[in-house]
């Protein structure tokens, strides 16, 4: 297996420094199971150790390195549970893997390894490799830099990723499975050719930073030929999403939920979501439909690049467009609100069953008449419910018919037109809290009433 460029430059410069020095192995296994990898030279054909409680710390300045050399060409192969590897950096230096191979294999359906890398990680294939391994943790502060999946653990439950540094990927930056927890802090980076972080059921994901799925090849450069060119920046059973950063799709979806029967989901944007749809959810034409429920909050943008900024399909869904979030950050992981007016580029699809959509301004109780919110709203079959907190009186004019209706509110300064298709009831002056209260007026009562064709004809004679 070659090295590539990137990987090639930095193994060379470590062999030359390895040669001159004439040193040997640098990691050095004292009590049994318990292995400090030091500066004074590097560790060349990678480490192994199959046994349980194993401990390696490669300290700042210290390497790693497998070229294509035993087990697999891995950095680290450390088969038992509840390994422990850490990886420092320091005033000499990052501490390194650099392997063709995994940078850290951890086998199959293991438990409990445990990864801080503050350091590099570079490898030809895998980043970390524990294939249906439960309870794995990940801190990541440094660099992790590879070909294959950056963090790959198949259907390991309790998955935890914190990230602070950065994750290239050439395939997936992380793959998941039931429960898996994703933080990734401001100026983080989650950065992959296919999905940036593809998690199973109950997940939550914690974004302050970029996610995003790029579709292209690490190597070359250019779009991937070879790879699925729908990547997600996260894609999802069920699960719960906060956002104050970028998550992004160059080719796919910037969130995709795939099927599930288990439980509901939320997602609370005050950054950006983008991609080919903003948000989307498995309809059931190739793949089985996800049937629950999704929430969205948004006071951000939610861009669909090629024209759906939300699809929803089936369940009982809502979607909230507000002014400011901030005022729920006491509810959320991370501080909420966007700063700037709300956007939703692109239509809204409430899909199938009893939906509702709210847009509410929590500052002045009425329309919200900044930000963009032209596209249509579409509430899809079932009883679907539109609700304002602007009551009544904002309601300048409506045209159209009970099942395609414009309605123009304003305030004597500013105007807003919204295009709502399929909605069954208006709610008027809600309370946004609660989404009670107000005035409830049908489709029908507040759609105009065409006047008989003969007075239209009369008329029209005059």
């Amino acid at each position: 297996m070659r090295l590539s460029p990137t990987l090639l430059t930095a193994a060379l410069s470590t062999l030359a420094l390895t040669a001159a020095s004439g040193a040997h192995a640098a990691c050095v296994e004292s009590p049994a199971g318990t292995y400090v990898c030091d500066a004074s030279s590097d560790q060349i054909d990678g480490l192994r150790d199959d046994n349980d409680d194993v401990s390696i710390t490669i300290q700042a300045g210290a390497t790693v390195l497998n070229n294509g050399g035993p087990n697999g060409g891995d950095g680290l192969r450390v088969r038992g549970d509840n390994t422990l590897v850490v990886i420092e950096t320091g005033a000499s230096g990052p501490g390194r893997i650099i392997a063709t191979g995994d940078a850290v294999d951890s086998g199959d359906d293991g438990t409990g390894l445990h990864v801080i890398n503050a350091g590099e990680m570079r490898s030809d294939s895998r980043g970390v490799n524990a294939d249906n391994e439960n309870n794995v943790t990940v801190e990541n502060s440094g660099l992790i830099d590879v070909l294959d999946d950056g963090i790959r653990l198949g259907d390991g439950l309790n998955a935890v990723l914190t990230n602070t540094g950065q994750i290239l990927s050439g395939d997936e930056g992380l793959e998941a499975g039931d429960d898996a927890r994703v933080t990734n802090g401001l100026g983080a980076l989650i950065q992959a050719t296919e999905d940036a972080v593809q998690v199973a059921e109950n997940a939550l994901i914690v974004n302050q930073g970029v996610i995003e799925s790029t579709d292209i090849d690490r190597v070359t450069g250019l779009d991937s030929p070879g790879v699925d060119p729908t990547g997600d920046g996260i894609d999802l059973d069920s699960g719960q999403i906060f956002n104050t950063g970028i998550i992004t799709a160059a080719d796919g979806a910037g969130i995709d939920f795939d099927a599930s029967t288990v439980a509901e989901s939320l997602i609370v944007n005050s950054g950006e979501i983008t991609g080919r749809v903003g948000i989307e959810v498995e309809l059931g034409s190739v793949d089985p439909a996800n049937t629950m429920r999704q929430v969205v909050f948004n006071d951000g943008k939610i861009t669909g690049l090629d024209g759906i900024a939300i699809e929803l399909g089936a369940g009982e869904d809502l979607v909230g467009i507000f002014d400011d979030l901030s005022a729920l950050s006491g509810l959320s992981p991370i501080p909420l609100g966007s700063a700037s007016a709300p956007e939703i580029n692109g239509t809204v699809d409430l899909g199938d069953d009893d939906d509702l959509l709210a847009i509410a301004n929590l500052a002045t109780g009425g329309m919200i008449y900044q930000g963009v919110l032209d596209g249509l709203f579409d509430g899809g079959a079932g009883f679907d419910t539109a609700l304002f907190t602007a009551d009544l009186s904002e309601l300048l004019n409506v045209k159209g018919r009970a099942s395609d209706l414009r309605l123009t509110f304003g305030n004597g300064t500013d105007s807003r037109e919204l295009h709502l298709v399929n909605f069954e009831g208006f709610r008027f002056g809600a309370d946004p809290v609660t989404g009670s209260q107000g005035q409830f007026v049908s489709a029908r009562a507040l759609a105009p009433v065409p006047l008989p064709a003969g007075v239209v004809l009369l008329g029209g004679a005059l």
